[in-house]
């Protein structure tokens, strides 16, 4: 009996092949697996903007212009995160009326794509919002979480209801 043989044992090679087989079907599953969790992640916002939110600042600007309204910019990531989605539940679609009430013209724009605007206003992350007056001139900027009442008091500097109360919501 030879010495150097003597403690190690030899698989078969069938078994060998069937244990490399099974760690590449298995490391497959596992990639598929991550690519899917990624795609659920990717698609899976609940947060959907109400209200007339278009995606052409420039066409918003050069309207705001001819119109002299203010336009209202909300930047978000993509996909967005948790506060991006709060702030547009649970502030801006709440708000939708005084949004329209006063006018303003409303941008939706993801930061992936509109790194150039991003850049132009300064916009670090999302969510991020840029009220802008007539002519493009940033008039206030607000990053991250904003309630309904910040929105109203001191974002838009305009009530929070048609009666003009900003203190307490009617019932």
């Amino acid at each position: 009996m030879n010495d150097q043989n003597a403690g190690t044992t030899e698989l078969p090679p069938s078994r060998s092949r069937f244990d490399k087989w099974f760690k590449i079907v298995f490391a497959a599953i596992l990639v598929f697996a991550g690519i899917g969790v990624w795609w659920v992640f990717q698609r899976s916002s609940t947060a959907s903007l109400k209200g007339d939110w278009g995606g052409d600042l420039e066409g918003a600007l050069r309207k705001a212009g001819t119109e002299r309204r203010k336009v209202v910019v909300l930047f978000t990531r993509k996909p967005a995160g948790e506060t991006d989605e709060a702030v547009i539940n649970k502030t801006l679609n709440a708000q939708l009326g005084v949004l329209e009430r006063e006018k303003y013209i409303l941008v939706h724009l993801n930061l992936r794509d509109n790194a150039d605007q991003a850049r132009r206003y300064d916009v670090q992350n999302g969510p991020t919002l840029v009220l802008l007056d007539a002519d493009g001139n940033v008039v206030r900027k607000y990053a991250g979480w904003i309630n309904e009442y910040q929105l109203c008091k001191d974002f838009l500097k305009v009530p929070m209801f048609a009666d003009g109360e900003t203190s307490t919501r009617p019932d």
